[in-house]
């Protein structure tokens, strides 16, 4: 009976936990958990083909880490917030975070 009351508990706290969100071509997407083994970082992550492409966003510590890649071309960006549109093989990715 314990057990099931702690997963109960446990899925009840998930539920309603607040992710980082960031805006990609104007589509709000969550950035979920992702576990480190070894390591005792908090981080949260979007990945996903977007418009032909490939977007890894992730928050750490309260900075951001952009990756978008098409067509053998790339951009990475690092900053407490992103606020720009990036133009990779013709495609524009507008991104927004915090």
């Amino acid at each position: 009976m314990k057990s099931l009351m702690v997963v109960i508990t446990l899925f009840s706290i998930n539920a309603f936990a607040s992710y980082p969100q960031c805006s990609i071509n104007g589509t709000t997407v969550d950035l979920l958990p992702e576990v480190h083994p070894r390591a005792d970082i908090a981080s949260y992550v979007f990945e996903g083909a977007v418009s032909g492409g490939y977007v890894r966003i992730a928050e750490v510590d309260g900075n951001y880490f952009l990756a978008i890649k098409k067509e053998g071309q790339s951009v990475l960006v690092q900053g407490e917030k992103i606020n720009n549109s990036y133009i990779i093989a013709n495609t524009e990715f507008a991104i927004q975070c915090p």
